[in-house]
């Protein structure tokens, strides 16, 4: 496109936004729905059509789940071979203004220790829908003598074999971090579910994207067609198949059920889908961000210049089940739900309702 770019990550290497993640992370969305059409050399086919991610081809045996590292490292090439200017270890200051007279922003960015002043034409935030970890702050955390931090800063179970371990919060993440730490060994696992969630099967969300993002049909085209209906029109009709949902995740929701999670199909009966739009990663979400600017600069540290695609949206209060559901039938991820962490005590925690519970470990996910 011939667009002079520079892109502002604030980490050391780009792709460690991933990599400082917890080890089993992956994404809960298939590669078609990553992968992007907008440019088709001539000649290339494939037995899909002409399929491209950012001018770049996934490799034909890329799993359709792409896991942590190979996100991170996909990224890391992609800036490599296509010569992208990327200053790592940088971060933009609050306070960028816009000149409407020669019509460029003025932007400044901290890197190597000294502020270097910028002024672009466009200015995109490209930081993501969600900003810097949220820790409640629970009486007695000065006293406990195990572990409390944000899911953010999980690196794997291994060092909580045989702890009692305590994840606070009922969506992917948890799911994620409750199967890992009984993998590892922990002596038990308990998921803290304060109200209820949508949780739908992995297969689920697979189906939907491949009938939305069909392989062979551009992904612009896809967005075109998916975005044509108005979303109040799509709530409605996904309303009226609210049983629909319900059957179809039966068998999934029984093993929940069973281990004591409390379900629901969205706030109104439409599905997991529109917690997208109402909790995060949605079009009023975007809208919002740029807004307040300022205040995401604030609490990411990071911009791209110029040009910037993203299309990745996360949900919060809603869960894509990848295994976790067999572990809560067992009872080996035990389920506290309706409560939330009251204090703490030494040697673990009082919920909300007045039961008492020990723990080596308390993580906010």
């Amino acid at each position: 496109m011939n667009i002079p770019a520079l892109v502002v990550e604030r980490h050391a290497v780009v792709g460690d936004q991933w990599r400082q993640r917890y080890p089993t992370l992956s994404l809960h969305t298939t590669k078609n729905h990553h992968t992007r059409t907008c440019c088709r050399p001539a000649g290339a086919t494939t037995s899909h059509g002409p399929i491209v991610v950012l001018y770049q081809p996934y490799p034909k045996n890329w799993p359709t789940y792409t896991p942590r590292n190979k996100v991170a490292d996909w990224l890391k090439q992609y800036v490599e071979s296509q010569d992208l200017v990327v200053w790592t270890k940088s971060q933009i200051k609050p306070g960028a203004t816009y000149d409407s007279s020669s019509k460029r922003w003025n932007v400044v960015v901290r890197r190597d220790d000294q502020d270097v002043e910028l002024h672009p034409v466009h200015v995109i935030i490209a930081t993501g829908a969600l900003g810097a970890p949220r820790i409640p702050e629970v009486p007695g955390a000065d006293i406990f003598k195990g572990a409390v931090y944000h899911a953010s800063k999980y690196m794997g179970g291994q060092p909580y074999a045989g702890k009692d371990c305590i994840v606070v919060g009922a969506g992917n993440t948890s799911a994620d971090l409750c199967q890992d730490l009984s993998f590892r060994g922990a002596k038990s696992v308990t998921m803290v579910q304060r109200s209820s969630t949508c949780v739908v099967h992995i297969n689920t969300v697979a189906g939907a994207m491949a009938k939305g993002y069909p392989d062979g049909v551009p992904y612009e085209i896809c967005d075109i067609k998916f975005n044509s209906m108005p979303i109040n029109l799509q709530r409605t009709m996904a309303r009226e198949r609210e049983a629909e949902m319900w059957e179809r995740e039966k068998p999934l929701h029984d093993q929940l059920r069973k281990g004591g999670v409390k379900l629901n199909m969205g706030t109104d009966g439409s599905g997991q889908h529109f917690l997208i739009f109402e909790r995060s990663g949605g079009t009023s979400r975007r809208l919002h961000l740029l807004a307040t600017a300022d205040a995401v600069l604030r609490t990411q540290g990071s911009v791209s210049i110029a040009v910037k695609c993203n299309t990745q949206t996360l949900i919060v209060g809603a869960g894509v089940d990848v295994g976790c559901a067999p572990l809560i039938e067992s009872g080996k991820v035990k389920v506290k739900q309706g409560v939330e962490v009251d204090r703490f005590t030494e040697n673990g925690v009082i919920f909300s309702d007045g039961s008492k519970q020990p723990a080596d470990l308390v993580i906010w996910a």
